[in-house]
């Protein structure tokens, strides 16, 4: 007799009601046309969209305790809001999905140590908090303390240690060598290093939520390396940061033989989009994010029984989050609404 689906589930690995959960919570994100729009609007029109908006209580907060401007206000919402869809996902989650949620959440601790980190390799400390991304290893509080209390890169690694968590060592090693070496690419490395020895050490069986989210990894490892091939072969061939291990698509061998960008990425997923070679590289960086967004959100489809709905979501919902503060920023500004056009997002 054939088995169905429910019969390769072990306990703990039902990932129905998150995903019907899911299910009913994307049609809330907005689509491109709604930012296409707003870009012929002004920011006082979108504060009143944002009033009504799924991010209406997290922006009520900010007007009742809180004098900053609206472009402030929404920025800060939209964290906020972000945060809480992404802890709610956790909250339902099955077992395994407990397990995996914080691995594919790994972009918000890069995000808040990379920050982090910067502030004590500049000579002068930046003055604005950043918007903490409150739903990763390490909570928003976490990094919000170290900024605050961590006057020299000396105070923040204790106060790493105080934390005890292996996330925090791994920003407080980060820092060590920031110290020792004054060297951000490396401390950069570092850190983002220890993270992923963090998500492969969970990463310990064998089914296909697993093998998807160690892809999700390598996917990350490509872009962090690509970052660094982009320094090698710009003129900075002295470059101290090495490769990381790890690459989904881009072995460290292919990294070190290619000398254009098009002969790295032939023959791999990653050449699925137009690139020049007279694109900046900056440009090629959007160009492959927007790639690696899009395979994310394609997983809704093709691992709709299991955790890639989560991931798609995900990946919608930072979408929709740069998409909101690209608006506001743009509209802010004065900018043409051309002009805000091109800066957004396309998914």
């Amino acid at each position: 007799m054939m088995r169905s689906w429910k019969d390769t589930l072990t306990f703990g690995d039902d990932y129905g009601y998150l995903n019907a959960r899911l299910g009913g919570e994307w049609g809330y994100f907005y689509p491109y046309s709604f930012f296409y729009g707003m870009a012929d609007k002004n920011l006082e029109e979108l504060e009143q969209i944002f009033l009504s908006s799924p991010y209406s209580s997290h922006y009520r907060k900010e007007l009742a305790t809180s004098e900053t401007s609206v472009l402030e206000r929404i920025k800060r919402s939209m964290a906020a809001g972000s945060a809480e869809k992404f802890r709610k996902m956790k909250n339902w989650s099955p077992e395994e999905g407990k397990i995996l949620m914080p691995i594919i959440s790994i972009r918000a601790d890069i995000y808040n140590g990379r920050a982090l980190i910067r502030k004590y390799h500049s000579d002068r400390a930046p003055v604005i908090v950043p918007k903490w991304h409150d739903y990763g290893f390490l909570g928003g509080d976490f990094f919000d303390e170290i900024w605050r209390e961590g006057n020299h890169v000396a105070e923040a690694i204790e106060l790493c240690y105080r934390l005890g968590s292996p996330a925090a060592f791994a920003l407080s090693e980060a820092l060590d060598v920031l110290q020792s070496s004054e060297n951000l690419a490396i401390a950069e490395r570092i850190y983002l290093k220890g993270l992923l020895s963090i998500c492969y050490g969970s990463l310990k069986r064998k089914n296909d939520n697993y093998t998807l989210v160690k892809d999700y990894l390598g996917r990350t490892v490509d872009l962090w390396n690509l970052l660094i091939w982009f320094r090698r072969n710009s003129g900075d061939s002295a470059f101290p940061v090495e490769y990381l291990d790890g690459g989904a698509l881009l072995s460290v061998n292919r990294l070190e033989e290619s000398k254009t960008i098009k002969s790295l990425l032939r023959n791999t997923q990653w050449m699925e989009v137009f690139i020049s070679e007279e694109d900046r590289h900056s440009e090629v960086g959007r160009i492959l994010q927007d790639k690696f967004f899009r395979w994310q959100i394609s997983q809704r489809r093709k691992s709709f029984m299991g955790i890639g709905v989560a991931m798609a979501y995900m990946a919608r919902q930072i979408v929709e989050w740069r998409n909101m503060e690209l608006l506001a920023v743009g509209l802010a500004a004065e900018l043409s609404p051309e002009r805000i056009r091109t800066l957004l997002w396309k998914i």
